[in-house]
């Protein structure tokens, strides 16, 4: 259309950028319309003689006048219809009347025009190729009612009010808000309202939605300027979405078609419940294509692991929302995807990934494991004969999220979770609506100790987090940061209690340290916390950290790195070994007052050699695939020695990985070396038992340091280990505890450090001691 000579209306920025696009597509997109009505039959006899011609010419449409490509089966489908109809030629006719050069277009035809009086409904697309602002239209015709499609625009939507006795069918939209650094307008109720980018793709899809019921959208129906409506609005969570007659999850859309993604699911699922039995390690592994599905190059793929590793998975409120929820559909696009045939695919995802190849051996993406937490969690909820008690459920939900879904604001992290319970429960944990975060989180951490008691297992889990490194100033010891959890390298890899790489220990849990079963009372003072336990020992001397921890296990160090890596873990070991062994204390050691906790010298314990390797591995020696000794300790050390002797004798540089990997390998003969170097290299080889010693030492030591105590004993925790620091063992404890004294306490208290291993004390030695069990305060 042609600008009108008079226009009413202004043009918005959005209708301008329409236009642009207009006049581009005007002088480069138009020759097929001039081509199809000046010589109809010379271009379709010509398309209708060939089949890859009539794709081309009508695949490329496809491709450039779309918002999402369709998908290829889609193009072929259309391409196909018009091929064996046969009706190219004269499908080509009709645009005579429209594009032919001197006759006139549509909009400036009196003929086309609708007569007055006549409702026109107008729709303005932001993607259209060639789109017409309102204000242009209007001067054709009285003034249009409708409204903006699709994901720009004005949108315009209608906000019911009801009360929250009322009983008012509704559904509810469960969703990740992306983001948060756009916003766009929209209008609610004739005034003009901002939402984030993902809300406003996904609207014009949740109109087309199998629901003629209105939707309840946080972001809309709740004041996010206003944190009193908010904290209201969030204890209002459980019954909003346990009231819902159905939850709609979107998964956003993506740049294809999900049809053909979400058909192959089926089959993905029925693949990973077959492979789930079997051994990992059998190879060859099986290809995709020999399973009946797509190749590794095939555009479903990226689909299907947006599907399974989408976004919405990792935010946190969707936990709450998902599993309150009476039924739930899922949205990808315009595609509905079951809910249970999702969460198969994701439970199965990992395994399919590991032991499924293309022809070239490549691996699938591999989902998180984590993704699965929100159906786990939704089925305790919605098992009605379950008999989970209500702050379990709590405790559990906390755990489960608190390393793998995100919130923006540190306070999201425990209102999230409380959406699970009640009015009346809410009361009993005791939050105020303007708590400070400080107090939010140690009535919160301090509620969740106290109900659940030292006896279960998830206490000791969120007694452990409280060792994270970044926490909130002015936290108890005992209280952990849960937002900070959430930040890599908060904690050590591995928690000592669940055991060390559990995952590869052959046999049950390696420690209970106490027999103790007594509980403590519970302090007035709601930064305390009481626990009742056997302190035993004091930290003498703390040795340095085993080096380069970090990049050993990411693996990402070169050539020259890694060499110098295994150099420098030499010199560690060696001093460590002649310190301990010998009993080599420097005088300020000597010169220390002795606690009350210090035997006298004659009693003093002797670490042995058998002592002071297990303790590097913290005595997990039986693996799944082989066992450690001290024969794979000597080979340790003579792998380490020689390498050293080897690097100083010849001043070797390894400019390179293959060089390494020949001397490492097994295939140092190929070098010109003595055999005496040859041997050296082949000691260090992945799988050699230096190596392994060296990775399981790692697996333990990783954030940790070894100490030795005033009574003789070797063992390790946390790197903020200090001397004078004290050691003891509490109740249900699996294993030991560091504790430092606070200061300016006017009765003996004590700061939480973290769990500690103490060679000769980790399964039940405490009680030959004679000593008194006491309640320990923890500040």
């Amino acid at each position: 259309m042609a600008e009108p000579v008079s226009i009413k209306g202004s043009v918005s920025e959005e209708e301008k950028k329409g236009l642009e696009r207009a006049n581009d597509f005007k002088k480069l997109g138009t020759a097929y319309a001039i081509q199809q009505a000046t010589r109809p039959s010379t271009i379709g006899f010509a398309l209708q003689n060939s089949p890859i011609a009539l794709l081309a010419w009508m695949g490329e449409k496809f491709l450039t006048w779309t918002d999402e490509t369709p998908s290829l089966t889609t193009i072929l489908e259309a391409v196909s219809l018009y091929w064996f109809i046969g009706c190219v030629a004269t499908c080509m006719w009709p645009q005579r009347q429209i594009y032919t050069p001197g006759v006139p277009g549509v909009h400036e035809n009196p003929a086309w025009r609708i007569p007055a009086g006549k409702p026109l409904g107008y729709s303005w697309f932001p993607r259209e190729v060639a789109p017409t602002p309102r204000a242009w239209v209007e001067t054709t015709v009285a003034p249009p009612q409708g409204k903006p499609e699709d994901d720009g625009g004005q949108l315009t939507i209608n906000l019911d009010t009801q009360q929250s006795k009322t009983q008012t069918a509704f559904d509810a939209l469960s969703y990740t808000w992306g983001d948060l650094s756009h916003t766009f307008a929209f209008i609610c109720n004739d005034q003009e309202l901002r939402i984030h980018h993902n809300l406003k793709v996904a609207l014009p899809y949740l109109a087309k939605r199998q629901s003629s019921l209105p939707i309840w959208i946080d972001a809309i129906c709740i004041n996010q300027s206003d944190d009193a409506e908010k904290f209201a609005q969030i204890r209002l969570m459980h019954s909003i979405y346990s009231q819902a007659s159905q939850v709609w999850v979107w998964l956003g859309c993506g740049p294809v078609d999900s049809r053909e993604a979400i058909a192959i699911l089926p089959r993905f699922v029925e693949m990973g419940k077959e492979l789930k039995g079997q051994n990992r390690e059998i190879f060859p592994h099986p290809t995709l294509e020999s399973k009946g599905l797509p190749s590794l190059s095939s555009p479903i793929w990226p689909v299907v692991w947006q599907l399974l590793d989408n976004p919405w998975f990792c935010r946190l409120w969707i936990v709450q929302e998902a599993s309150m929820a009476r039924r739930i559909r899922v949205l990808h696009g315009s595609n509905e995807i079951d809910w249970n045939m999702l969460g198969d695919a994701i439970d199965v995802g990992s395994n399919v990934s590991y032991r499924l190849r293309d022809v070239d051996g490549r691996r699938l993406h591999r989902s998180s494991d984590n993704n699965h937490n929100v159906f786990l969690i939704r089925q305790v909820v919605q098992d009605s004969s379950s008999r989970v008690l209500w702050h379990d459920h709590l405790l559990r939900t906390l755990l489960l999220t608190l390393r793998s879904h995100n919130c923006s604001s540190p306070y999201d992290r425990v209102f999230a979770v409380l959406g699970f319970v009640g009015q009346d429960q809410l009361e009993q944990i005791g939050l105020d609506d303007d708590l400070a975060l400080l107090d939010l989180y140690t009535r919160f951490g301090r509620f969740l100790l106290y109900s659940t008691g030292p006896s279960k297992s998830n206490w000791w889990t969120l007694f452990y987090l409280a060792e994270a490194s970044k926490r909130l100033p002015g936290l108890p010891s005992w209280c952990p940061d849960f937002h900070a959890l959430t930040s890599a390298g908060a904690l050590p890899q591995n928690s000592l209690a669940q055991p060390i790489a559990f995952y590869r220990y052959r046999g049950h849990i390696p420690y209970f340290a106490s027999r103790g079963t007594s509980f403590a009372s519970q302090s007035s003072d709601i930064y305390e916390l009481i626990v009742r336990g056997k302190i035993f020992d004091t930290v003498d001397q703390v040795y340095p950290e085993f080096p380069h921890a970090s990049k050993f296990r990411v693996g990402n160090a070169s050539v020259q790195e890694f060499s110098n890596m295994l150099l420098d873990v030499h010199v560690w070991e060696m001093a460590i070994a002649k310190a301990v062994l010998r009993g080599l204390l420097p005088p300020k050691h000597q010169k220390r007052p002795p606690s009350e906790h210090d035997r006298n010298e004659n009693v003093r314990m002797k670490v042995t050699l058998d002592d002071y390797w297990r303790t590097l591995l913290g005595n997990l020696t039986n693996r799944t695939d082989y066992t450690l000794t001290s024969e794979t300790f000597h080979q340790f050390r003579r792998g380490l020695d020689g390498w050293a002797e080897f690097i100083e004798k010849t001043g070797m540089n390894f400019d390179n990985m293959e060089h390494l990997r020949e001397c490492a390998f097994g295939a140092a003969d190929v070098l010109d070396m003595e055999e005496e170097n040859k041997h050296n290299f082949q000691m260090i080889g992945r799988g050699t038992p230096c190596m392994r010693f060296l990775t399981d030492i790692l697996t333990c030591l990783e954030h940790r340091r070894l100490f030795t105590t005033s009574q003789g004993r070797l063992g390790f925790g946390p790197k903020t280990t200090q001397e004078a620091d004290v050691v003891c063992i509490l109740n249900y404890a699996c294993t030991a505890h560091i504790l430092r004294q606070a200061k300016n306490e006017g009765t003996e208290k004590y700061k939480l450090l973290g769990e500690a291993y103490v060679h000769g004390m980790m399964t039940g030695e405490i009680e030959a001691l004679d000593l008194e069990e006491q309640d320990i305060r923890l500040v």
